[in-house]
Parts: structure tokens; sequence; C-alpha cells
């Protein structure tokens, strides 16, 4: 996210990809009591809500293109 806000756009996407790999991954395995090395169960929820919110950023959904904004 800190890429984005300084315009470093490429670099934004290269790093989302790679956390949305390793935080798919994690989940994909199933989560475990965990340990610090590797991450408590709860650091990787926590790490699942920061992505959306990176994914919200970085690749917002796009805009309404079927026309309905409302204007006659």
């Amino acid at each position: 996210m800190a890429c984005q806000q300084l315009g470093e756009v490429e670099q934004a996407h290269s790093e989302l990809e790679q956390g949305r790999k390793m935080i798919e991954d994690q989940f994909a395995r199933g989560l475990k009591k965990g340990n610090g090395p590797e991450g408590w169960w709860a650091d990787w929820h926590f790490a699942r809500i920061l992505l959306r919110e990176a994914e919200a950023l970085i690749e917002p959904p796009p805009k309404n293109s079927n026309g309905g904004g409302g204007g006659n």
C-alpha cells in the first residue's frame, strides 16, 4: 500500500501478488496454532484483512460502465 501511495504502481502490484500468494498458500494448507517464525494463526487472519485493504487500494473495481449514473 505504501508503494501505491508513493506512485510506485508496478512495485505495488508485484508486492500485492507476492503477498496474495503467501496468504492463499497458507490458508490452503490449513491454519494451525503456529509459532513465531511461521506466524500464529491470528497473524494469518490479520494478513488476509490487510490483503483485502491492499486489493481495494491497488486494484479498485472498475467503474460502473452500464450508464447507470442517473443522468437523463
